[in-house]
């Protein structure tokens, strides 16, 4: 998701500030294992929010 709301520069933005990693061709979340089920499903649900909400505006444009 974040790949087609930032384009090419998103990955280097979210590593740069920690929250993910990228390694063996994948991205990932920097201590999402160690999230239980219903936090990882609270963490989707707000970024889905989020993400509703920076479409709503960017369609206001």
């Amino acid at each position: 998701m974040a790949r087609r709301i930032l384009g090419s520069r998103w990955r280097a933005r979210f590593t740069f500030n920690d929250i993910t990693a990228y390694g063996n061709g994948a991205t990932s979340l920097i201590g999402g294992d160690e999230l239980s089920g219903a936090e990882r499903d609270a963490l989707q649900q707000l970024c889905r929010q989020r993400l509703d909400a920076f479409r709503r505006r960017s369609t206001r444009r």
